[in-house]
């Protein structure tokens, strides 16, 4: 008598959607591989962005130290963050992505949301939500500061502004031994266009960790810097 609700129990079982995908352990951005062309990047500028690069790089030539987060002892943000040739840790439950990473001394989050608040303070990493499409992991950031360097590889010196809106989508490939972000950078104030990058990622054994980086910076140097160049505010750079 009971061989017809076990029947319905295993069939339910058999049509249920798949697990999603699981992005938990530690990843290091390939080696050797071509993300970004600098001449391309530029070629896609706004004007004022593209006068903004140049005057930051006229100030690098002149000696005066890079303005990337981790060499000011300041977070990355994003998305210095997932394009450094760091390692990152990634922990995943059913609520929220937490992200560590070695270039930066603040985790990033990602929840699980359909919507952002309609109210968001400005940040280093952004306001991340996501959401499932198929095994695929779609992540839309908006809410990041004008605080931060866009990173291709860590040239040419491109800012980001506040209206950046970052969408990613990630999928794990051989087996779930590779991490791939489709990373898409939508700026107007910066450019002409929506940029698309790709980065890709190759879990670690489980044996490894993230090493410690605390920052290395040449103070005076970085001293002689803020002198010459101090920042309006705290929270945002003067170029």
């Amino acid at each position: 008598m009971f061989r017809p609700i076990m029947t319905a129990a295993l069939a339910l079982l058999a049509t249920a959607a798949p697990a999603h995908p699981d992005f938990t352990g530690l990843w290091l951005i390939t080696s050797g591989e071509k993300r970004v062309v600098p001449a391309e990047v530029e070629s896609l500028l706004t004007p004022a962005a593209k006068a903004r690069m140049d005057a930051r790089n006229a100030q690098i030539a002149a000696g005066f130290p890079r303005v990337e987060g981790h060499l000011r002892c300041e977070p990355a943000g994003m998305p210095q963050l997932m394009a450094a040739p760091f390692a990152i840790q990634i922990m995943q439950n059913a609520d929220r992505i937490l992200l560590d990473a070695e270039i930066s001394n603040l985790p990033r989050t990602i929840l699980f949301r359909a919507a952002h608040p309609a109210d968001i303070d400005p940040s280093w990493n952004g306001h991340a939500i996501a959401g499932w499409r198929g095994k695929a992991l779609v992540i839309d950031t908006v809410g990041l500061s004008d605080d931060a360097v866009l990173d291709f590889n860590f040239d040419p010196t491109v800012f980001r502004t506040e209206a950046l809106h970052i969408t990613e989508v990630w999928t794990l490939e051989n087996g779930g031994k590779m991490l791939v972000d489709q990373m898409t950078l939508d700026d107007p104030k910066t450019f002409v266009r929506p940029v698309t990058v790709t980065y890709r990622y190759a879990k670690r054994p489980r044996t490894e960790t993230l090493l410690e980086k605390p920052c290395d910076v040449d103070a005076k140097a970085l001293l002689d810097f803020e002198k010459t160049y101090p920042r309006e505010n705290k929270y945002k750079h003067p170029f």
